[in-house]
């Protein structure tokens, strides 16, 4: 019904996703998620691939997943959950993951501030993987490491 619409980015990544291509997977939930590449914007569907790319080992679809239970988009709201996610994306390698894990700690928002840790999930961000952050969380860390980079934390 609707597949006619598809870009054929979209069609070739739904094709890769069928194939077990987990970075294609993650992709079509972002063509979901934000209604692009002919596809409807439909959240709780993007929240399905999300999982499913999640499940295949993919990093920025970790991120994706943790970041819609920590806004209940898709799926209910659950910060636990949420935590998880991220730091499962960051373990493997996403960039935007150990950003949102270091204002978390740095702003003390979800669970206690800890500036040593919020300096380690911003510095592993840099070195990650998958550059897959946006320019606000990029900003916002290179904002933390420069007036918090002495290294003296309590």
């Amino acid at each position: 019904k609707e597949i006619g619409a598809y870009s054929d980015t979209l069609k070739s990544d739904l094709l890769l996703s069928a194939q077990g291509n987990a970075r294609a997977t993650t992709k079509v939930g972002f063509c979901y998620r934000d209604g692009k590449h002919g596809a409807r914007k439909n959240v709780q569907k993007a929240f399905e691939w999300f999982e499913k790319s999640t499940l295949m080992g993919d990093a920025c679809g970790a991120q994706a997943l943790g970041v819609l239970y920590m806004n209940g988009q898709g799926v209910e709201k659950d910060t636990t959950r949420g935590i998880l996610e991220l730091t499962h994306g960051a373990m493997l390698g996403s960039e935007h993951s150990c950003n949102c894990l270091g204002h978390h700690f740095s702003t003390g928002k979800h669970f206690k501030e800890n500036k040593r840790f919020a300096m380690y999930w911003y510095k592993k961000s840099i070195a990650a993987r998958w550059q897959d952050s946006v320019d606000v969380s990029r900003e916002r860390r290179e904002t933390f490491l420069r007036e918090n980079d002495s290294g003296s934390f309590n």
